[in-house]
Parts: C-alpha cells; structure tokens; sequence
C-alpha cells in the first residue's frame, strides 16, 4: 500500500467513533506482552551461556521493532509520543538497521538489503560478550554494533512510556 492511500485510509479511520481509545484498548495488552518478553529476553541473555544468548538475541531485536512499529501507529492515532521516541532513539541509533537485518537477512545476504553499504556484498555478523560491554552484535556492511543490553533497556524504557501514554490519555 502506498503511503498516500494509507495516509486516506488513516484519515478514514479516524473518522470512526472513539478510534483512539479502541487503538489505546487494542495497544495495551500487547504492550504488557512485549515488555515482559523484553525482560524475559534480559534475563536469559545476561544469566545464559554465550551460544544461548546469541539465539536470544535476534528474536529480542526483531521484537522490539515491532515495539517501534507500535509506537508510530499510536503516533498516528493522535498519542503524543515524540519525547519517548527521541529518548528510544538516541539510545539505540542502529535499532531500524538491526531490525532490518534480522527481519530480511536473505537480502543481507545477497548483499542488497536497504542500509547495505556495499552492494553484493554478504552481511557479516559477529557476537560478542564481555564484562564490560556486555552482549553485543557486531555487523559489517552495514556496519555497525548493537549493544543487546542497552537495546533491551530502550525498549523495555519505551514500552513503559507508551503504556503511560495511553494512561495519561485516559486521565485526560
């Protein structure tokens, strides 16, 4: 669907009886379902074993994009989210590009995935874990690192604040 026909299709809905508060009503259990998975999939990464931990790690990351994906659809239904989402951003700048990669790695493989900096070229994904930094991914082409703790610390942060958005509509 392209942008001008959802953005006919969002005007539309708009139009329907309490469509913020039925969004806010649909929103908020899954919310609560991705915040305690965030948690879960904390803790099993910091207490696992590192092979248990990098199979923890893309399900987390895709998990949370769709935690992003939540929150511009409450944006879009009229929730004011713009400071959650500065903070979520700021701390997880290659959150969109992790997502991505994970979500469509056949075409990271191929080397023509969409923040592939090298057409062609395979993605090259390395895991590590340290006392001091943590669990980590470490990507070439794109090349980035995503710090797995301070992702998960973002989304679990973001998810808070968005169940407190809706809240805060509520009250209002």
């Amino acid at each position: 669907m392209g942008n001008s026909d959802r953005e006919k299709q969002l005007e539309k809905a708009k139009q329907v009886a309490n469509h913020r508060e039925n969004v806010a009503r649909a929103a908020e259990p899954r919310l609560i379902f991705i915040g305690q998975g965030i948690r879960a999939a904390r803790k099993r990464i910091d207490e696992g074993s590192f092979e248990e931990s990098m199979i923890e790690m893309e399900p987390a990351v895709v998990e949370i994009g769709r935690l992003a994906n939540i929150a511009h659809a409450l944006k879009d239904a009229g929730f004011d989210i713009s400071i959650p989402m500065k903070r979520f951003d700021l701390a997880t700048p290659h959150a969109r590009e992790g997502r991505n990669v994970f979500s469509h790695y056949e075409d990271y493989l191929l080397g023509i995935g969409r923040s592939q900096t090298e057409p062609g070229i395979p993605v090259t994904m390395f895991y590590e874990r340290d006392s001091t930094s943590g669990t980590a991914v470490i990507m070439t082409n794109p090349n980035f690192r995503l710090d797995v703790g301070e992702f998960l610390n973002a989304g679990n942060d973001l998810t808070y604040d968005l169940l407190e958005a809706i809240e805060s509509h509520r009250d209002n």
